[in-house]
């Protein structure tokens, strides 16, 4: 009889986005959309309805205005490892030209 051998197919998972990361992105647009749409009146109504700290609001907001091509590379996976969720929230403050986003985040430009 032949010997039964266990074969495990490893998929790269290289390029895979990072779940935090795209969290991060999507909860600052939205916390950004509701204020833009007057459906929370200042940071600590928003705080409440979307129950994230008014601290954290504070921190996060900002990332609604990263760069197209950032938020890309967030989504496609292509970020530099260095580039966590703990990364953008220190981020402060960001600025508001995309390239200097970009070099200092050391994404693709």
């Amino acid at each position: 009889m032949g010997e039964d051998n266990l074969i495990i197919d490893t998929v790269e998972t290289k390029n895979a986005a990072d779940p935090d990361l795209c969290k991060l992105i999507a909860q600052a647009r939205i916390a950004f959309d509701m204020l833009a749409e007057a459906k929370a009146a200042n940071l600590d109504d928003l705080s409440e309805q979307i129950g994230l700290h008014r601290n954290t609001l504070s921190r996060i907001l900002p990332l609604a205005f990263l760069a197209p091509r950032i938020v890309e590379d967030i989504l496609a996976g292509k970020q530099p490892p260095e580039l966590t969720t703990k990364a953008l929230k220190a981020l402060s403050p960001l600025p508001a030209c995309w390239k200097k986003q970009q070099q200092i985040l050391a994404t693709s430009a």
